[in-house]
């Protein structure tokens, strides 16, 4: 028997005053098609970005509404992997993509994409990446 199992991150809940998850004062924001779920999310300032396949969605938390969605890679097959905010940049990586892609924190501007390949090849040995 074969068992599948997949958890979509719709539905946002928050911290009750006195500090416990309030699980009954919830709010449903839908990003997409229910069979794609929210991969990864990150804190940005005093938003919250959410990787969704090829896109991130930026989450304002205090209103529940949606203040930027912008795509992080061309290909719609796509999907955002990570997210990790440093300073004033999003550095975000892309399933099966060697490239990061930097994101202004506040504009949401791509500045810069780096080709970590050669660097993580020449850790590992080409032998090792296959």
């Amino acid at each position: 028997m074969h068992v599948s199992v997949r958890v979509h991150v719709r539905v946002c809940v928050s911290l009750s005053p006195d500090g416990q998850w309030d699980l009954s004062n919830y709010h449903l924001m839908d990003l997409g098609r229910p069979h794609h779920s929210i991969r990864c999310m990150a804190m940005v300032h005093d938003k919250v970005w959410c990787g969704y396949k090829n896109k991130i969605h930026v989450i304002q938390p205090k209103s529940m509404q949606i203040e930027k969605s912008f795509d992080a890679h061309p290909r719609r097959e796509s999907q955002v992997r990570q997210l990790a905010w440093i300073g004033d940049g999003v550095w975000v990586s892309i399933r099966l993509d060697s490239t990061l892609r930097l994101y202004h924190a506040l504009t949401h501007q791509h500045l810069q994409d780096v080709d970590i390949e050669p660097y993580v090849s020449k850790m590992l040995g080409r032998k090792n990446l296959s």
